[in-house]
């Protein structure tokens, strides 16, 4: 998705309401400054698909101007300069995620 926005297509993610910051940071950390979301209640995961469906279909008209209104400039968002890519060392992939975390944590503390 990140790269087909970063050649000029037009695309559009569909999150919850409680994940749209997170959103916003992933588009930050792929080099976009803004992305274009369709915001639904509650996350799809473990819905039934009667729910799911009409969550999409209610926030049908965001995708639509996701896709065909001019994207407005975010003021504030900064995307990532190689020199600030942070790493983290561990023995595993889990530990270095939950070192990832509790950095993060302190950083918005």
């Amino acid at each position: 998705m990140f790269e087909m926005e970063k050649r000029g297509v037009p695309t559009v993610a569909w999150t919850a309401e409680r994940f749209i910051h997170d959103a916003q940071a992933s588009a930050r950390a792929y080099g976009l400054s803004r992305i274009a979301l369709a915001v639904m209640p509650t996350p799809a995961t473990n819905e039934p698909a009667d729910r799911i469906r009409q969550m999409a279909a209610d926030s049908i008209d965001q995708v639509i101007d996701g896709l065909t209104q001019p994207a407005l400039p975010e003021t504030g968002m900064v995307a990532a300069k190689p020199s600030e890519v942070l790493k983290f060392q561990a023995e595993d992939l889990l530990e270095a995620f939950e070192k990832m975390n509790k950095s993060l944590r302190l950083l918005k503390a």
